[in-house]
């Protein structure tokens, strides 16, 4: 599953991704379904779904974030360039912010930068920049 669906999805090593995604306990099923949606960072997936963005909320596509293009929520938060807390508030979700001291909750994970997988960048080592575009 996770090598039909490209470079992307496993970063050059499926057997790694393979056991990221496991680490995660997500069923086939739901693996598959956040890289429908676009989501290719297991541990991108984890952390929305702890904070009740769902697959179905990942899979919306928006030009938030800091990156200047138009993807999938999943996409953005697992490529860095949307934090959990602004993805919860384009979906509809609240998360606690690192500074929400009526709670006390705190999420490590709130700022973009991300993943103990695929730490590498989300292009395609054979993919060249467009100029002039």
């Amino acid at each position: 599953m996770i090598e039909r669906r490209g470079y992307f999805a496993h970063r050059g090593d499926p057997d790694a991704s393979i056991e990221a995604w496991e680490e995660t306990g997500f069923e086939a099923g739901e693996v598959d379904e956040w890289l429908s949606a676009r989501c290719f960072d297991p541990d991108a997936a984890e952390d929305m779904d702890d904070l009740g963005i769902t697959i179905e909320m990942a899979a919306m596509r928006t030009g938030a974030g800091s990156g200047g293009y138009v993807d999938t929520v999943g996409y953005q938060v697992a490529a860095g360039d949307l934090g959990l807390e602004e993805a919860g508030e384009l979906v509809g979700v609240r998360v606690a912010s690192a500074s929400d001291a009526s709670s006390g909750a705190r999420h490590a994970d709130l700022a973009p930068e991300r993943s103990r997988y695929g730490r590498g960048p989300m292009t395609r080592p054979d993919a060249l920049p467009l100029s002039g575009v």
